[in-house]
């Protein structure tokens, strides 16, 4: 295919799953997702087939789509670098994220950044879990969102998955004696437990901090509900059967409008952009482990 914008539909399919999640996405109309995808087919072979609630890449569309996460990178990485001179990236900038996403996802990314960049100051803020753009809270958040404030600057990253995980020795036990790890009741509505695959199972431990019930759940002491970006990369934790995605809601990257033009946001807005890419297929829950 000649067109990126071809690649850019076909990468939506793939990450929605639906014409509809991708006609979102791409801010177009579902019968202009339709059209384009029946002139794909027709033209370059089948690369998405119609299944029970939406669609899955052909053999054929999966390769297509490797070329397409390949190309998007170097686009990424390309608007990155013309971006910004040289000259102008200096000062500070604070990035507020979750803790998890910084721990888990983004660490060596960040110290990447600082190292390419020396004369910029990059201040991770990962405690203010709604740090406010519009009182200089912070200059650039990550946020999971559904609906990100309208007046803000920003750019998709991808699908916010969530599945259901143990460690394999735990599995191991009569399925009467297991227990999920759930977090405190007042930042854990426990609306999670109704869409697991095993929702008569009792909570056992409760722990607030994500991260300590992670570590619970690897240490053999528990189900979990956890991003996919942490169960799914950890070799002490498996999808449990019959576990779905959850995708409730979608990373963002924003800034307000006034400092949306300073290069040095600029540059660590389009670096956030191509290093969450990159993982997309982690982060989105596509990326599985054999059992």
């Amino acid at each position: 295919m000649e067109n990126w914008d071809d690649y850019r539909l076909l990468l939506a399919l793939d990450r929605g799953r639906t014409l509809r999640h991708a006609a979102k996405m791409l801010g177009v109309s579902h019968s202009t997702v339709s059209r384009r995808l029946q002139q794909i087919n027709q033209k370059r072979g089948t690369v998405f087939e119609p299944v029970a609630g939406g669609l899955r890449p052909t053999e054929f569309g999966k390769g297509v789509l490797n070329f397409a996460v390949r190309m998007e990178a170097i686009a990424f990485e390309a608007e990155s670098f013309s971006a910004v001179k040289p000259d102008d990236l200096s000062g500070s900038i604070t990035l507020s994220l979750p803790s998890i996403v910084a721990e888990h996802l983004l660490l060596d990314e960040l110290a990447e950044f600082t190292r390419d960049h020396p004369n910029i100051s990059l201040n991770l803020d990962t405690e203010s879990a709604y740090a406010d753009l519009d009182s200089a809270g912070a200059d650039i958040v990550i946020r999971c969102t559904d609906k990100p404030l309208d007046h803000l600057h920003g750019r998709r990253l991808s699908l916010d998955a969530f599945s259901f995980y143990a460690a394999p020795s735990y599995l191991q036990k009569p399925s009467s004696e297991w227990r999920w790890l759930a977090g405190i009741p007042e930042n854990d509505t426990l609306s999670w437990l109704v869409r697991s695959p095993l929702p008569e199972a009792p909570i056992g431990l409760r722990i607030k901090n994500m991260t300590a019930r992670f570590q619970a759940a690897v240490s053999g002491h528990g189900l979990l509900f956890a991003p996919c970006f942490m169960g799914d990369a950890h070799e002490g934790l498996v999808r449990l059967p019959d576990a779905r995605l959850i995708t409730d809601r979608e990373f963002w990257v924003l800034t307000h409008p006034d400092s949306k033009d300073v290069p040095r946001m600029v540059a660590l807005r389009q670096f956030l952009a191509s290093a969450m890419k990159k993982k997309a297929a982690l982060i989105e829950g596509r990326q599985v482990k054999a059992a």
